[in-house]
């Protein structure tokens, strides 16, 4: 049978799979002809196959094909009066009838309870960096170029540059404050908008060149070809992305400034909170 076919789809397996259902039935009425278990089993081989009727799995199908078979060849040793195969069928009923009888047993016992009181979801946290007031500047705010600071309380942090995707900027602590990080995503979407307009616009010279091609072509050229204006636009919005790097370059060759200030300051403060520790011990010693 090809893969890409649906097994139920398939003649070859439907007439194996029915010839192998009849077979079942018809020689279950006469190992047990007169019998409770024939109407049991009989139920059994109907049931049976029409949940594996639209089997998908290669395995599964070979695995119950497996299993009817040697349901057939127990059928036929009943049918001869074969004592290991009787009791075999009636261990296998035995069992079916425990499972189904512990089947409807648990769903009696789900059904006797009372419903589950569902528990209403607690509200959502609110995120203290995404409160307005997380996300306005502090009103005593310095700005950052205006470091480093002569006198610090406690032990100076040196700041960290930072390289946000093209954005310098200077981490003094983490969590970095809310209206920082809105700052920089505002930045970061406004040069996005530009690059996309300067990919629309390459686009677009492309169309005007064929413009200016079909007019020579034509003959009706006019004084201002297609590709001026698209060529000033575009040279507008490079020009708003060079002048932009630069500026971040710029700032970034400061904020280095400012950090290797900041690591002078820091040096010089930890080498003289080791000589008043020493001048400390010394004094005790003595």
């Amino acid at each position: 049978m090809p893969r890409h076919l649906a097994p139920n789809r398939s003649g070859v397996h439907r007439l194996a799979c029915l010839s192998l259902y009849h077979a079942l039935l018809a020689l279950g009425n006469r190992a047990f002809r007169g019998s409770e278990k024939a109407d049991e089993i009989r139920n059994l081989v109907r049931k049976r196959f029409r949940k594996d009727r639209k089997l998908q799995s290669i395995g599964q199908i070979a695995n119950a094909l497996k299993a009817g078979y040697e349901a057939l060849d127990l059928f036929h040793g009943c049918a001869r009066r074969d004592i290991e195969s009787i009791q075999r069928v009636d261990s296998l009923l035995v069992a079916t009838r425990a499972l189904r009888h512990q089947v409807i047993e648990e769903h009696r016992a789900q059904s006797a309870q009372p419903p589950l009181c569902l528990r209403k979801r607690p509200p959502p946290k609110i995120r203290r960096d995404r409160t307005p007031e997380a996300l306005r500047p502090h009103p005593d705010r310095k700005p950052i170029l205006s470091r480093p600071r002569p006198v610090v309380s406690g032990r100076r942090h040196v700041p960290v540059l930072v390289n946000a995707r093209g954005i310098p900027f200077l981490r003094i602590r983490k969590p970095q404050p809310p209206s920082l990080s809105v700052t920089i995503k505002g930045l970061l979407h406004k040069r996005w908008k530009r690059i996309e307009r300067r990919e629309r616009l390459q686009f677009e010279l492309g169309r005007a060149k064929d413009e200016d091609l079909w007019d020579d072509i034509t003959g009706e050229k006019d004084d201002v070809p297609w590709t001026a204006c698209v060529r000033d636009c575009l040279d507008e919005v490079n020009a708003q992305l060079l002048h932009k790097d630069l500026e971040n370059r710029a700032m970034a060759q400061k904020m280095w400034g400012v950090v290797l200030k900041e690591r002078q300051l820091a040096k010089k403060e930890a080498l003289e909170r080791r000589k008043q520790k020493l001048a400390e011990q010394a004094m005790k010693s003595d």
